[in-house]
């Protein structure tokens, strides 16, 4: 294993993407996000897996602080 990398298994890669896409999707309808944005799309992925350290589950408390991140920064 190499240091500094973790490891998801398959279930936590599915709830992963749904919370990113969930936020997306928040975003695109509120208009903070250009859909084709890679960058923002990298951000983003980022931020739902730095949030997600404490508990993957927390969806709701990962969803939020994804959203008050982007909006604050």
């Amino acid at each position: 294993m190499r240091a500094g990398i973790d490891v998801c298994g398959p279930d936590t890669l599915k709830v992963l993407q749904q919370i990113f896409d969930s936020v997306w999707f928040q975003m695109e309808q509120e208009g903070l996000v250009d859909p084709a944005d890679e960058s923002m799309r990298e951000q983003i992925s980022r931020l739902v897996i730095h949030n997600a350290d404490g508990d993957v589950l927390d969806v709701d408390g990962i969803k939020r602080a994804v959203l008050a991140s982007v909006q604050r920064g």
